[in-house]
């Protein structure tokens, strides 16, 4: 009996010993990231399918307080058959900025819109414009652009225009990509992250050398790592810096929100504000 106290005292003493010195021993910076990313996540945390572990890069996200919730369709249209009606204030015959190809070219010009409930569905409204062409996305406010060419770096189809998704549009886990605009890199870029209750998010950042930004986030991994679709990116305002044009992933079957991020817009410390446009369809 007394051999095993002995033993048991021995052991706990050298326990204490080895726990002291994993303290002690300076970390190197990967190891400290590596610790911090581990105590960060509860043995419960949800992980993306085909993945071992998740491990998130993004911390404490907070709820991305958006300004334009309640100010949608103010600033910013697309062309098609629309079921929010109450939202859509333009009325036809308003002169609005539209993004126009013209012979491959990227061209800001004002147009006349339309405005009109559907034959289809009473409670739809059609938004067009009178000219031969399409826009790829229309503007109203004035006083921030000029006709003429826009510098364009991307510009992929819409759906509406392919008939079909377009997947080079596609925003997913592991997306980045990188914009030169004048002298300024800026990286666009999908990052797993951890909001301040402990949910997994996919976050997506627009960062230069100096500034980074949330863009946008969605509250967990669905079944494609999907946020949403890059269609445009340029300088729209002409300000030398960038300007984004995208969609977001819906949750709910024949939800459809997409958004234009200007520069000119932003408030201070960040890069781009957001205008944005839902159009909500039957299920």
């Amino acid at each position: 009996m007394k051999i095993t106290k002995t033993f048991t005292s021995i052991f706990f003493l050298t326990f204490l010993i080895g726990l002291t010195v994993f303290y002690l021993i300076p970390k190197t910076e990967n190891d400290v990231e590596r610790l911090e990313i581990i105590q960060a996540i509860p043995s419960d945390f949800p992980v993306a399918k085909n993945e071992a572990k998740a491990e998130p890069r993004v911390f404490d996200v907070e709820n991305f307080e958006d300004k334009s919730e309640g100010k949608h369709n103010i600033n910013f249209l697309e062309t098609g058959a629309v079921s929010n009606v109450e939202d859509i204030k333009a009325k036809s015959g308003e002169i609005w900025w539209g993004l126009f190809n013209d012979n491959g070219k990227d061209v800001l010009r004002p147009t006349k819109i339309k405005v009109k409930l559907t034959k289809e569905e009473m409670l739809w409204k059609e938004v067009s414009v009178r000219d031969k062409k399409n826009p790829i996305f229309l503007v109203k406010e004035k006083r921030k652009f000029k006709a003429g060419a826009v510098e364009t770096l991307l510009r992929e189809k819409t759906g509406e225009e392919t008939d079909d998704h377009n997947e080079s549009a596609a925003i997913k886990d592991g997306f980045n990509k990188k914009f030169y605009l004048g002298d300024i890199k800026y990286t666009l870029r999908v990052e797993k992250g951890i909001s301040t209750k402990q949910e997994l998010l996919l976050v997506l950042l627009l960062e230069t050398e100096t500034t980074s930004q949330i863009v946008h986030f969605i509250y967990d991994l669905n079944e494609y790592d999907y946020v949403g679709n890059l269609y445009w990116v340029g300088d729209l305002d002409r300000d030398g810096k960038l300007d984004l044009y995208m969609d977001f992933y819906g949750y709910e079957k024949g939800f459809y929100s997409s958004a234009l991020f200007l520069s000119s817009e932003a408030e201070k410390g960040k890069l781009v504000k957001k205008f944005e446009y839902f159009m909500l369809g039957g299920c």
